[in-house]
């Protein structure tokens, strides 16, 4: 999708299709999108976003991304023959992530500010976080 004051905006998909009940949709939407932290390394080098193994981490750097200034979020549910079909749509007004940025816009006052972040020689994170966030045990 297009906007005329952020261009394109950024997007996050989910669905989930099954026989479960219909709450909670919302909370695993969020959750998954957050737990590609663990698939996610800054660096090694210029300042870049670096998946591991390939995987996908644009939806949590969409989510923490500091040049977001927007977001809005929906989810409709279908019932096709008692096969519950689930999808949660969430739209950034925001400059794409990760581009040649992160440095700038992903570190920095984060829940998540200190993991899988690089360490210097004395073992310490290397990070633009506050002591709160980096040393938090997250």
């Amino acid at each position: 999708r297009r906007s005329t004051q952020y261009g394109y905006l950024g997007e996050n998909l989910y669905y989930q299709s099954g026989y479960s009940s219909s709450g909670g949709i919302e909370r695993r939407s969020i959750t998954a999108f957050a737990e590609e932290v663990d698939d996610y390394r800054f660096g090694p080098s210029s300042n870049s976003c670096t998946r591991i193994n390939g995987r996908v981490v644009g939806h949590y750097t969409a989510m923490v991304w500091s040049g977001t200034e927007l977001l809005g979020c929906a989810d409709v549910s279908c019932d096709n023959g008692g096969r519950l079909t689930q999808l949660v749509v969430c739209q950034y007004g925001a400059k794409l992530n990760c581009q040649d940025n992160c440095i700038n816009n992903l570190i920095g006052g984060f829940p998540f500010c200190g993991r899988n972040l690089p360490k210097n020689t004395s073992g310490q994170t290397i990070s633009r976080c506050s002591d709160e966030y980096t040393n938090s045990g997250c």
